[in-house]
């Protein structure tokens, strides 16, 4: 065997060694928990029906992969192929879990993080560091040694630099290093060096790996290869290793080991395949390998199938048609209203009775009861039109069920509701599914509330449909749809909704600020809270005393510009960087629904039906009356967009002075003017216009 040939054989072995340990690991990720409740791991073969179908593949594609690159470990003969394949298989898992990540956004689980949100450009940075060190030992492939050096710390910078959805991770570490003085102690200090430093790993393996360019490596397999594939992994484990013993996270710590195995697996072949490759491409043909080598073949091959692959997912993770095209609003009636405010709300009421008695205890006639209302609600239904009593049946036939899957519930009630409309029924029924927390595991609760459809308002967004709901509720409210709630809106609906009796208590709660001596929006037992309550107060009196009817509609527009502006922006809207650095420390989702709620006020400002002064009533009083919450913090932060200064101390805590100097100046301005405002604050936070918002239709 020619020394060409050894090189390449030691490549090549090594990447079928790989290969032959790390897809079993990548198969393996489904075992890993979906999340831990209360010390318990929840599995995700027990949610796939929760999931849509792009989530669902994104979830399985790791099994496929894994299954498919321990198969080629056996079955092909050379190494390209086998490099091209695993090359193939892992940019398809990365391109799927993308897309099925930003389906299951739209809907009611995202993605857990073992399928999805992997760094790709960092593992590239590694990987080819990994391999450029590897080639770099001998004089045929240096150049593309040169190549894999390179790009490494092209990828690490563009991964470093890349802000993504949100801020940059270079801008995030840096503003964390920066804190270091500040720190108490210097347990505190080393604690915050060490993140830093695992943050920072693929760029440093990258830029150490330079040295290669002028220094080569004294064997194929150099110390900087190993390093750059299994240093990172051995870093985590001793961070999880070290949070084990002091905090004993439980069962949570054996979901974080299998991330890191996974990492491991992942880093491994990357690196493997990319040194195999960048060897056959750049540096010197093996005598064993054929003139007509199967590399283009294998490639093409291996292109089309990401393609097909690609397609699908791209298909099944299109996000949710938004608006109503085709919605005749009939009149209400006695029989309907008798279903829809009476049978539908006893039976869904029986129902989850019935629920939670029979995990107690075992209750037929709690069962039986449920039957009786159910047979009743759909007879009624069948009497209005035969199409909704069947889809009234369907749902009722699935609510039988405990384990209805809640992806099923939601689309049974879109069956009914879909009926509805094609009878002209000015009726909505809204699903919910309440996740409950016990020590058997989360715990669901299948729900409906019933409104009457008394408006429905169409808009063209930049060309797009949207459309919002004024309802009524009939029923009781109930946990996550509580009073005081003045609308809301599902990513995974066709629209928004506005509650009409909440809108009308809050313009009655307006009429009560003015009613005392000075008017104010809410009692503060400080002097500078206080002093903008009054302002508030005095702003209220003078617009009711102008007009009494503009408030009234204002109050109703400016809840729907809101909850228009949740389903224009979804679940993918880029996080404002003031949120991220208000909220470095919170959780993702905390995060995620601060930016939610931050966007929906700076776009109630905008809205043309009143004065955009009333729609600062609600920030003004979640900034200054509480001091902490989602609803506490975007307000927060609309403040400061607005008046484009900060409004807090150093310790976090609102300054009352700044802020109530802030909203004097806003009051201070003509309406106009504060509407310009808003969108230039959109603007800036954002990154993006505010999307130009036309009424279309009544």
């Amino acid at each position: 065997m020619s020394e060409v040939d050894l090189f390449h054989r030691l490549s090549e072995d090594r990447l079928r060694s790989r290969s032959r340990w790390a897809g079993p690991v990548i198969a393996a990720s489904i075992l890993l928990p979906y999340e831990v409740i209360d010390n318990q791991p929840q599995f995700l073969w027990n949610l796939f029906g929760e999931l849509p179908s792009a989530a669902v593949l994104a979830a399985i594609a790791p099994v496929v992969v894994g299954l498919l690159i321990l198969g080629a470990a056996w079955r092909t003969r050379r190494g390209t192929s086998l490099a091209v394949l695993v090359v193939a298989a892992l940019a398809a898992q990365t391109m799927v879990d993308k897309l099925g990540q930003d389906a299951a956004a739209w809907g009611m689980l995202p993605l857990p993080g073992s399928f999805a949100g992997r760094a790709t450009l960092a593992i590239l940075a590694l990987s080819l560091t990994s391999a450029g060190s590897n080639l770099s030992a001998r004089e045929p492939t240096r150049r593309a040694a040169k190549v894999a050096l390179t790009g490494g710390v092209v990828c690490a910078l563009a991964f470093y630099l890349w802000p993504g959805r949100g801020e940059a991770p270079g801008v995030t570490v840096a503003r964390n290093l920066s804190s270091l003085p500040d720190m108490p102690t210097v347990h505190f200090q080393l604690g915050l060096v060490t993140l830093a430093t695992v943050a920072l790993w693929p760029a440093l393996m990258s830029f150490i790996g330079l040295v290669h360019l002028r220094r080569p490596a004294a064997r194929p397999n150099s110390m900087m290869g190993l390093f750059a594939v299994f240093g990172f992994p051995l870093v985590l484990m001793m961070l999880l290793f070290t949070w084990y013993i002091r905090s004993n996270p439980g069962a949570a710590v054996f979901g974080a080991l299998g991330e890191a195995l996974q990492l491991t697996a992942v880093l491994g072949l990357w690196a493997a395949s990319l040194e195999v490759l960048l060897q056959a491409l750049l540096g010197d043909r093996p005598e064993s390998e054929p003139a007509g080598w199967a590399l283009p073949k294998v490639a093409g091959v291996a292109a089309g199938v990401m393609a097909l692959l690609g397609g699908v997912q791209w298909w099944l993770s299109r996000p949710p048609d938004k608006g109503l095209r085709a919605w005749t609003l009939g009149e209400a009636s006695p029989e309907a209203d008798a279903l829809f405010g009476e049978l539908v709300v006893a039976w869904s009421d029986e129902r989850y009775r019935w629920d939670v008695e029979v995990r107690r205890d075992s209750s037929a006639q709690a069962f039986l009861e449920v039957k009786s209302k159910a047979n009743d609600m759909t007879r009624a239904a069948e009497g209005l039109d035969p199409e909704l009593g069947r889809a009234m049946k369907d749902l009722a036939r699935a609510a039988h069920h405990l384990d209805t899957p809640s992806r099923a519930w939601y689309r049974r009630v879109a069956q009914v509701n879909a009926a509805m409309r094609a009878a002209s029924l000015p009726y909505y029924l809204d699903p919910r599914v309440s996740l409950l927390k016990s020590k058997e595991g989360i715990r669901r609760r299948l729900l409906i509330d019933s409104y009457r459809v008394e408006r429905v308002r169409r808009f063209a967004v930049d060309g797009d449909a949207h459309a919002v709901l004024h309802v009524r509720v009939f029923g009781p409210h109930r946990s996550g749809h509580r009073m005081g709630l003045l609308g809301f809106s599902r990513d995974q609906q066709p629209f928004a909704l506005v509650i009409t009796a909440e809108t009308e208590a809050h313009f009655d709660e307006l009429k009560d600020f003015v009613r005392t001596e000075p008017p104010s929006c809410g009692v503060a037992f400080d002097a500078e809270r206080d002093r903008a309550m009054q302002a508030c107060g005095a702003m209220v009196k003078a617009q009711l005393a102008a007009d009494e009817a503009m408030v009234r509609n204002a109050v109703t527009a400016k809840v729907e510009r809101h909850e228009l502006q949740h389903q224009i922006d979804g679940p993918l809207l880029p996080l404002a960087t003031p949120v991220l650095r208000k909220l470095g420390a919170y959780a993702d989702e905390v995060k995620e629904r601060v930016n939610r709620e931050l966007s929906a006020y700076v776009a109630q400002c905008t809205m043309a039906e009143g004065s955009p002064k009333l729609a600062l009533v609600i920030p003004l009083r979640f900034a200054l009356l509480q001091d902490r919450g989602v609803y506490h913090h975007a307000a927060v932060l609309l403040f400061e967009a607005l008046a484009a200064r900060k409004l807090r101390l150093d310790t976090a805590r609102v300054d009352a002075a700044a802020m109530a100097d802030a909203y004097d100046e806003l009051m201070a301005i003509d309406d106009e003017t504060l509407r310009a405002r808003a969108r230039t604050a959109y603007e800036e936070l954002f990154d993006d216009p505010l999307p130009t918002v036309e009424v279309a239709s009544e």
